[in-house]
């Protein structure tokens, strides 16, 4: 009787994870999509590449073998210079 207790409190148990793992709560917090824009064309080779963002100047793209993933733009009061990898600086003294 000890025994078919103990398996009945793991059956809890088990039924319980599964639910957690399913439910809508869990589901939500998976990072959203994020769009393919379409006025970037990420290079079809495998690794990392940084694309500038052609609609604005401060901004560039992050490509995974030739996939875009994620969308940068520079905070204000910075500029964005194009390195390996990409870096947002401040504004040089006397620029507007």
């Amino acid at each position: 009787m000890f025994v078919s207790a103990k398996i009945k409190q793991v059956a809890a148990v088990v039924g319980l994870g599964w639910v957690t793992v399913v439910s809508p709560g869990v589901a939500h917090a998976q990072p959203p999509h994020i769009p393919q824009d379409t006025d970037i064309t990420c290079p079809d080779i495998a690794g990392i590449n940084y694309v500038r963002d052609a609609n604005d100047s401060n901004a560039y793209y992050l490509c995974v073998d030739g996939e875009q993933h994620h969308h940068f733009r520079c905070p204000q009061l910075t500029i964005l210079v194009m390195a390996m990898p990409p870096k947002c600086l401040p504004f040089p003294h006397g620029m507007p």
